[in-house]
């Protein structure tokens, strides 16, 4: 498949990293947009230059309506932004920028917490399952947001409907059993930060291939997937 092709053909490389809001990857769709705020790179890159992690991201790559968040030079994406059925979903390569205070990350993360939220959460506490990490959390308290924050762990036995954002792995919600829920509850209207190590969670066995990944089962139809791929920081230790 044309998945599988740009998958394979992904290579593992070194120049520094910068975050661009790529605009030839095309607009959200004009329907799943029409619950949030449009411009998802404009306003997920406002105020940021670069984003850290404390380990190695994972690669991704972006096809259809899937706008790329952090790009290097060679053409290498770390964070990507889609759409799928009525929500909306950011795919990040490694959990380690959740609470990573390095560049303009806790800006990032809340910049992308804020496109995820839908408008109806405006004037009450916006709902999160998983955690944004407390500088994340502190940007968007600073900016007036309350938060009622659940544990990813209660993930077995919470009602994702009762959540406007879900932080997670998509391989652990496959674990728990609940990742054709969560396909449900994102095409419905929910916001996903995908936090996924694609490359570890091979290592570990967790799935026989990198097509079988719950998260690229997951986000192919957003025009997101993972690679095999592991990076490293070259430009002051950011992307």
């Amino acid at each position: 498949t044309g998945v599988a092709v740009l998958l394979t053909a992904v290579a593992i490389a070194g120049p520094a990293a910068r975050i661009a809001a790529a605009a030839s990857a095309g607009a959200a769709t004009a329907t799943a947009a029409a619950e949030r705020p449009a411009d998802s790179a404009a306003a997920v890159l406002e105020g940021v230059d670069g984003i850290a992690t404390g380990g190695n991201p994972a690669t991704l790559v972006a096809w259809g309506d899937a706008e790329p968040l952090s790009v290097a030079d060679d053409g290498r994406i770390f964070a990507a932004a889609s759409t799928l059925g009525r929500g909306r979903v950011i795919a990040l390569g490694h959990g380690g920028y959740l609470g990573h205070q390095g560049g303009d990350t806790p800006r990032f993360i809340a910049n992308a917490i804020a496109w995820l939220a839908p408008r109806s959460a405006a004037a009450r506490p916006l709902r999160i399952l998983g955690d944004p990490g407390e500088p994340a959390a502190a940007v968007l308290r600073a900016a007036g947001r309350e938060l009622q924050i659940t544990p990813a762990r209660r993930l077995a036995e919470a009602d994702l409907a009762s959540f406007d954002i879900a932080i997670l792995s998509p391989q652990a919600a496959h674990g728990a059993g609940r990742l054709e829920e969560l396909d449900r509850w994102l095409r419905q209207g929910g916001g996903l930060l995908a936090v996924e190590t694609a490359w570890g969670q091979l290592q570990l066995g967790r799935a026989a291939s990198v097509h079988e990944l719950a998260a690229n089962r997951l986000l192919q139809d957003a025009g997101i997937a993972y690679t095999t791929a592991a990076a490293s920081p070259v430009r002051d230790g950011l992307y």
